[in-house]
């Protein structure tokens, strides 16, 4: 089986002109984490000589759907009637899908898996693995509750992520009215989206191979060590 060193988890699925990207090391310890352009992570996946890259990918709905009804075996509804397509699917955000798989190809990255290539990609979808770890329909992913509510998820992965209950302790009457809230203790929503990316690529290559998913991406699942 190919062993990696470094693990990429890259958001392209916030509708916002940066990427973020963030990087695991062989034991999901964080290694870095940054925003910027498609030309960005380009730099950062040209100097790993031995990694797995996952993009979450704007939500193609009816995959979506197919992949969590897969995974949760919950009847989920993915069609826009009840769930409204989210900004993710934004065409720039399509773009940059589009654009990074082009030139991450042509940099030697093939898809995974391969068991002739130390350097692979996939396509996997943070807000559809979030949902199917829940067991249920997260909080808005804009929100600070869902936000809160996502690094609860990527706590319980064991991944190294601040704890959210802190955000709740230096909550005081006195910083609300001064507009102090202590966000410092609450990931965005493209770090955390990069962050379950990543743990996903660990998780594929410790298994070595790629879920048969009906949508075409890699879910992650609960951490068994």
């Amino acid at each position: 089986m190919m062993s990696f060193s470094t693990f990429v988890g890259v958001s392209a699925a916030v509708n916002r002109m940066n990427l973020t990207y963030l990087a695991l090391d062989s034991d999901c310890r964080l290694l870095a984490v940054g925003d910027g352009s498609v030309v960005d992570v380009l730099s950062f996946a040209a100097g790993q000589s031995a990694a797995i890259l996952a993009i979450s990918a704007p939500a193609r709905n009816k995959a979506a759907a197919a992949v969590l009804t897969a995974h949760t075996q919950l009847p989920l509804d993915l069609s826009g009637e009840t769930h409204p397509a989210p900004p993710s699917g934004s065409p720039a955000a399509l773009r940059h899908c589009f654009s990074l798989v082009s030139q991450l190809t042509g940099m030697g990255y093939r898809p995974f898996p391969d068991e002739t290539s130390s350097r692979q990609w996939f396509e996997t979808q943070s807000e559809a693995g979030f949902t199917a770890l829940l067991g249920h329909e997260p909080l808005p992913a804009d929100t600070l509750e869902g936000r809160i509510q996502r690094q609860f998820v990527l706590e319980d992965l064991k991944l190294d992520v601040p704890n959210g209950m802190l955000f709740f302790e230096e909550v005081t009457r006195f910083k609300i009215l001064r507009s102090q809230l202590p966000m410092n203790y609450v990931l965005p929503q493209g770090e955390l989206e990069a962050w379950l990316a990543a743990f996903c690529a660990w998780q594929s290559a410790q298994a070595g191979e790629a879920a048969p998913n009906p949508g075409g991406v890699i879910l992650p699942s609960p951490r068994q060590d």
